[in-house]
């Protein structure tokens, strides 16, 4: 018990499994506690410069990190420049944990958190400067979300370290053949039954994953530059097809239309059929476009006028917010002038 935490119902836990039993007739449940870092305080208060954590002591070596068949693999399929150490990409499979030896990533995934949203973010902002904040954050958590960082490590081939040091003993594993898989404290993820996952918990396995991600995004800024850094994430993050329109959900269209046609000082819209076929069928199929004065915002088709004028809608919604400026300049390029991205005429 003295790794449990015992944690009140109801309560909202940062762990990731729990047991629900009775204790003088109250409801409890338990979790794994969370592992927290310990740092090592100067005896001069003042010396800023002298705080150290404590599992930051043991660095992992180049030449041990060498011997490490796992890294020099990954390092090869991620087509990491020579100056990408080793060590460092052995501290990148290094998740915080209990009893670790080596040097953990916490500070090198924390930087490549920052990094890999501020430059999605810009990205997104300017490719698609009329969208909504809602659709803005959903996209963002889309492209560099724990689960989507989490499956790209998957796909880049990296391996837990689920071997145990018996499992390692008795097939005389060399100890750095641990560092290039990625190491972190394990939870079982198939629990036996009436153990329940805690509601807003913390999945570690998904965390160890996504950091690993985050770690070398902030160890090739570390080795090769920004530029260097922005193309990484260019060619490993924001080049993944993630589309925004389907994201997008409309409760009233046709109202929500004509507000954004007041606001843009546009003629309110107007439906007018288009085409029709089989209206006396069974499966008739109606044309339906929206017009702004002379200009066809969009159009949509439906087995009734009330469908068909809806998804016209819709489709002229998406027409708006999904607008892309052409040839657009971020802010992180040298070419940018902090001109306006929207700032010229628009045809839909």
């Amino acid at each position: 018990m003295s790794i449990l935490r015992i944690v009140q119902k109801g309560i909202r836990s940062p762990n990731v499994l729990s047991r629900s039993f009775t204790v003088s007739k109250q409801n409890w449940t338990y979790a794994p506690s969370v592992v927290t870092p310990k740092f090592i305080v100067p005896a001069d208060l003042t010396s800023f410069g002298d705080y150290k954590r404590a599992g930051s002591q043991i660095p992992v070596t180049n030449a041990d990190a060498a011997k490490a068949p796992g890294l020099v693999a990954l390092h090869a399929r991620l087509q990491l420049p020579e100056s990408f150490e080793l060590a460092t990409l052995a501290r990148s499979l290094t998740f915080i944990a209990e009893g670790n030896q080596y040097a953990d990533n916490a500070g090198m995934a924390l930087f490549g958190k920052n990094l890999v949203k501020y430059y999605v973010t810009e990205y997104l902002m300017v490719h698609y400067p009329r969208l909504p904040a809602v659709i803005l954050r959903a996209a963002l958590n889309a492209y560099t979300g724990e689960e989507t960082l989490a499956q790209i490590a998957r796909e880049w081939g990296v391996e837990a370290d689920n071997k145990s040091e018996m499992e390692k003993f008795l097939v005389d594993e060399p100890k750095e053949f641990s560092l290039g898989r990625l190491s972190f404290d394990k939870v079982d993820t198939n629990p036996e039954r009436g153990v329940t996952v805690v509601e807003g918990g913390v999945n570690v396995q998904q965390a160890a994953f996504a950091s690993v991600v985050k770690s070398v995004i902030a160890g090739v800024h570390a080795h090769n530059g920004a530029d260097a850094a922005k193309q990484f994430i260019h060619d490993h993050v924001i080049s993944r097809h993630i589309d925004i329109s389907q994201m997008f959900q409309f409760q009233f269209p046709t109202r929500e239309l004509t507000n954004l046609c007041s606001r843009q000082s546009l003629e309110p819209p107007v439906a007018r059929l288009l085409a029709e076929t089989g209206r006396l069928t069974v499966s008739p199929v109606f044309v339906i476009g929206i017009f702004s004065g002379s200009s066809k915002l969009g159009e949509g088709q439906g087995n009734s006028l009330l469908e068909a004028k809806s998804r016209a809608a819709v489709n002229a919604l998406k027409n708006y917010y999904l607008y892309r400026p052409i040839d657009p300049v971020v802010p992180s390029d040298p070419k940018y002038d902090g001109s306006l991205i929207d700032g010229s005429a628009v045809v839909i």
